[in-house]
């Protein structure tokens, strides 16, 4: 029998493991964060290193991260006082290293820059000339859209931090960081890239073990809707292919 049809076994007899795989016990009564929780290998969840807040009044999000001793982060993420994510991951299958993106309004800072200018120019006219009370409303309408502007330069501009699967490059948690919560963001970032390395120095399983372990966990994040069937079925066939 070939390596790659062992390997194929082991995508085919992927979810006949899911009956017989054990789970994280954590410390909580509510039943979502236990569905949540599933993971293959007895995981008793209950020493908390450390705790991140990131609140972001521009886009209305809200983020807490719980970093456990036991190399697992909780992630739950809040839209508008509504609860939009509650998962787990095991940091053990996640790359150390990140990949940062970057967008910058430029044209509404530029906008904003070029309409305060104006306003202060409509303002000054409206001392020295006559029509002084049409240069004012003119100073304030310009001043009213400066602001509007520097609004959405601060809406539209952003930093995202990606992190990634070991073995399956799978995306399965982004950061976004605003002009607000730019040095916060930036923080949790470097946080969760050493928190990845510690629990990668912990990981005692042989290759293929760690493989299978690794597919199961990309099957657990699907079923709790932290990725795309797309994007599962990719990181599985990514798997397959390191199976020597």
């Amino acid at each position: 029998m070939s390596d790659q049809t062992v390997a194929e076994d082991f995508a085919r007899s992927i979810h006949d493991l899911e009956a017989d795989s054990e789970h994280i016990s954590i410390t909580s009564s509510d039943p979502t964060e236990i569905q949540n929780a599933e993971f293959t290998g007895a995981v008793e969840l209950n020493t908390v290193r450390a705790t991140y807040q990131m609140s972001d009044w521009s886009h209305g999000t809200r983020y807490l991260f719980e970093l456990y001793e036991e190399g697992f982060l909780k992630v739950r993420a809040w839209k508008n006082k509504h609860l939009v994510q509650d998962t787990y991951l095991a940091l053990r299958y996640l790359k150390p290293a990140s990949k940062v993106t970057r967008i910058v309004a430029r044209r509404s800072l530029k906008a904003a820059a070029g309409l305060l200018l104006a306003t202060a120019i409509a303002a000054i006219t409206s001392f020295v000339l006559p029509y002084d009370q049409l240069f004012r409303s003119v100073s304030i309408v310009l001043g009213s859209g400066s602001i509007v502007s520097f609004m959405l330069f601060l809406y539209l501009t952003y930093e995202q931090t990606h992190f990634f699967s070991a073995t399956g490059k799978c995306e399965v948690l982004r950061l976004r960081g605003s002009v607000v919560t730019f040095r916060t963001c930036r923080t949790i970032a470097d946080e969760l890239c050493q928190a990845i390395t510690a629990a990668q120095a912990q990981n005692t399983d042989d290759w293929p073990i760690y493989l299978r372990k690794e597919m199961h966990e990309h099957y657990r994040l699907q079923r709790a809707g932290v990725i795309s069937d797309g994007a599962c079925s990719s990181a599985t066939r990514e798997i397959l292919s390191r199976f020597d």
